[in-house]
């Protein structure tokens, strides 16, 4: 998506986020792609968001304990 630069300020002055606070989440996300890939990122985003993300994480532990 592209939006113009006065259209991102905008946004966030709204959400009370400074620029620095932004291009750091936006950094650690990317540091964070780089080191588990992107698809590994985009579910963590998912569970963190759901109603369901204790169930989830659960459900991940268990299947990473079988062996």
């Amino acid at each position: 998506m592209k939006i113009s630069l006065v259209t991102f300020c905008a946004l966030l002055k709204g959400l009370e986020v400074s620029y620095s606070e932004f291009l750091k989440v936006t950094q650690e996300e990317s540091d964070l792609a780089d080191e588990f890939g992107d698809e590994l990122v985009s579910l963590m985003k998912k569970i963190s968001t759901h109603s369901n993300k204790n169930e989830y994480i659960k459900i991940l532990d268990t299947l990473l304990a079988l062996k």
